[in-house]
């Protein structure tokens, strides 16, 4: 599914996805991304977030503190009723388990033939972390999704959302005060 959301967001965003990779190669902390799609019944969130705004750190853990730090946003990330809430309020539910994953910059892309010869002078101290988790969830009636992540993740000030429902594609920057992304019309 997340492989045909991103398709489907390249397909109809060709401008969000060039702003996404941008995004990417920015790297800017304190700021994230999240792709919101409806699809009849079935709503996926993707999320791109900073290791730094939700660890505190953005290398792979070492110490016992900041493995104990993974464990606990880990346990904060999976429970989607911490990360999001729906308007109206019992509008959606969790289909299965998230899927969530630190992953290094470069990691992700294996397109490139030089991979690993791209990554060979990298120092392990200046390699990026993101967040990359996906969510699906079965709703009804959802006219907005609330990412309630700006109260679990102080770091975090802004996301970039990008929202596709009904053929209709919207873009709202969310934050702590407009932490909202709408599903409907809001003319």
């Amino acid at each position: 599914m997340f492989k045909e959301t991103l398709c489907f967001f390249i397909c109809i965003c060709p401008s969000v996805t060039q702003a996404q990779h941008r995004h990417h190669d920015s790297h800017v902390h304190g700021a994230g991304s999240m792709n919101i799609a409806l699809d009849g019944q079935e709503l996926t969130v993707e999320l791109a977030i900073p290791g730094s705004d939700i660890l505190g750190f953005e290398h792979v853990a070492k110490s016992e503190s900041e493995k104990r730090k993974v464990e606990a946003a880990l346990r904060i990330l999976n429970d989607a009723s911490k990360m999001f809430s729906f308007v109206p309020v019992s509008a959606c539910s969790l289909k299965g388990t998230p899927n969530i994953k630190f992953v290094s910059e470069g990691e992700e892309d294996d397109s490139h033939d030089d991979h690993e010869s791209h990554h060979e002078d990298d120092n392990e101290d200046t390699n990026h972390t993101e967040l990359k988790a996906e969510y699906i969830f079965d709703c009804k009636s959802v006219k907005g999704v609330k990412f309630e992540g700006f109260n679990q993740f102080s770091s975090l000030k802004e996301l970039d959302a990008q929202v596709a429902f009904d053929n209709v594609q919207v873009s709202y920057e969310l934050s702590p005060k407009e932490p909202t992304a709408y599903l409907e019309d809001r003319d």
